[in-house]
């Protein structure tokens, strides 16, 4: 499984997937190079911080797009086309599909938990 490091942008949400190559991070991370033995697989608590403040920066991007008048379909397949797209420039078409494969496993395994979790916070 590749390990991932969500950052934000000023267009948006980027995931690098952590291979065997090296990544020169940007932002907070800069001066840092995550390799294969320092992937970042048992994230630190600021890191799950930081995850989950761009989980709910990414949803208010989504919702500034769909305000503008984009359907919510289009823009969801835009990034997800765009995250392919990165995946495969950082890993190669194996380490992508392998990433994706391990996300279709979390989501069929996690899913109906989450839906729960997220119905609950709306009341």
């Amino acid at each position: 499984m590749i390990a991932y490091r969500p950052r934000f942008s000023p267009t948006g949400p980027t995931i690098f997937p952590i291979a065997n190559t090296e990544i020169r991070p940007r932002g907070r991370a800069r001066g840092r190079t995550i390799t294969k033995e320092n992937d970042m697989t048992e994230p630190t608590q600021d890191q799950q911080d930081e995850m989950l403040d761009l989980l709910r920066r990414t949803h208010l991007w989504i919702d500034g797009m769909q305000t503008a008048g984009l359907d919510e379909s289009i823009v969801v397949s835009a990034i997800h086309a765009a995250l392919v797209e990165r995946l495969l420039r950082a890993g190669g078409a194996e380490k992508a599909a392998q990433w994706l494969q391990a996300q279709a496993t979390m989501t069929a395994q996690l899913g109906p938990a989450m839906i729960a979790e997220m119905r609950a916070q709306r009341r």
